[in-house]
């Protein structure tokens, strides 16, 4: 089943990044993209006081169908911005803070139970995967590429819900 394309949707802003399963009820807690130090892998943290200030993250637009998902801090004049990046495009490859690269942020859509501000988040372009979704996950606490049949139904995909962070 392939997500609705309905990227213009999503409204450039801050958001929290919360890692869950499509077509499942979310109930309390949960874990949210968190970063950390610049070429490190993304890591995944419970929203609690002592993270919040790293759990916050920048939905830019970056071309008609694609994102930027940028740290959400202020930076000083010569800084580097970053956000999130990818390497490779292979199951399990980390996805890292590092220079933002362009991401597809879709809808799970609204046929899907529970769906309202779940989102898939696919890595852009993601050629050279013949018959598979590949999509951005969690694996150990980590933020990493998952490849997933495409054929396959909805909740084996990684899905994120997107909470403004007000």
């Amino acid at each position: 089943m392939e997500p609705q394309s309905l990227a213009d949707q999503l409204q450039e802003g801050i958001y929290y990044l919360r890692s869950v399963i499509p077509n499942r009820k979310m109930g309390v807690g949960g874990m949210y993209a968190t970063r950390d130090q610049f070429g490190e892998q993304i890591q995944t943290a419970a929203l609690v006081p002592s993270t919040f200030e790293d759990l916050d993250w920048k939905i830019v637009r970056a071309g008609s169908d694609t994102f930027y998902i940028e740290n959400a801090r202020e930076y000083p004049p010569g800084f580097q911005l970053t956000g999130f990046h990818h390497k490779v495009l292979e199951d399990n490859a980390p996805v890292l803070l590092g220079r933002p690269g362009g991401f597809a942020i879709r809808p799970v859509g609204n046929d899907v139970a529970f769906g309202e501000n779940v989102y898939i988040i696919r890595p852009h372009p993601s050629n050279g995967q013949i018959n598979m979704d590949v999509c951005v996950g969690v694996e150990q606490g980590g933020i990493v590429i998952k490849t997933v049949p495409a054929d396959a139904p909805i909740e084996t995909r990684p899905a994120w819900a997107l909470f403004p962070a007000a």
